[in-house]
């Protein structure tokens, strides 16, 4: 009988080792559909938590990205709803909603950083002048986008080098919820201009529609690299009953 090869500290370690070793660029080469969307004031409100409120403008940007190459997994996929917010510790982004396509990304986004993941099947079809990409879950449409690629912006603005504001380790026996704010660096290699063909399922479990209330604008394609951020700070506390509030959408 084979002598039973037990995992050791120092066998564990190599490869986390190895992996901070390497180069602060978490995701290399992504590739993302992003639009803007404006949301209904009344329920957001329900699922922010406490000292958190959108920005005047209202609104959430829904997005799309193809991962080829990143520091911790195989290639995959991920979609999110990116809240416009407000906080004490200055405006940003708060992920309400996320999916992948992968489990080992779902767990590190899930432990490390508070993104609500969850498993789905995407599609992320591409050529020369136009995305389409979209992805279910449990049988039923989430949401699709149908991008026609534009003319490149001179000046483009920030993807993910934003503020962002996660509730991390909710629990339902906890009363409490510690909110973490962070913000990723990026290097952007190409960002286009495009007009983006919108369309979000009715779901139970991801009640995305519920949330969209107007016309997508600000439709964009980007090329980047997501490095390595520069703080993870907690700054505030979410409570039982955001936890209830924002139950299905996090967890369902």
């Amino acid at each position: 009988m084979a002598t039973p090869n037990y995992p050791t500290f120092r066998k564990e370690l190599k490869p986390l080792a190895k992996m901070m070793k390497m180069k602060a660029t978490g995701w290399e080469d992504a590739r993302v559909i992003l639009v803007d969307v404006p949301v209904d004031k009344k329920a957001v409100r329900q699922i922010l938590p406490r000292y958190m409120k959108l920005t005047e403008d209202a609104k959430a940007t829904l997005f799309i990205a193809d991962y080829p190459k990143n520091l911790f997994t195989v290639p995959y996929k991920e979609a999110a709803l990116l809240f416009h917010v407000k906080t004490p510790m200055g405006t940003g982004i708060h992920c309400a909603w996320m999916a992948v396509d992968d489990d080992t990304a779902m767990i590190y986004g899930r432990e490390s950083l508070g993104f609500p993941k969850k498993l789905a099947d995407f599609t992320f079809e591409e050529n020369d002048t136009r995305i389409k990409a979209g992805l279910k879950r449990r049988g039923q449409d989430l949401f699709t986008m149908d991008a026609a690629i534009r003319e490149p912006e001179t000046n483009p603005q920030p993807v993910f080098a934003l503020k962002t504001f996660n509730v991390r380790h909710s629990h339902k026996y906890v009363l409490l919820h510690s909110i973490w704010m962070f913000r990723p660096g990026e290097k952007i290699a190409a960002y286009n201009r495009a007009d983006i063909d919108l369309k979000i399922g009715e779901t139970e479990n991801d009640p995305i529609y519920r949330l969209v209330s107007g016309n997508p604008t600000n439709g964009r394609v980007v090329t980047l690299d997501i490095l390595s951020g520069t703080y993870l700070l907690p700054v505030g506390l979410a409570t039982f009953r955001w936890y209830v509030m924002s139950h299905t959408m996090r967890y369902k």
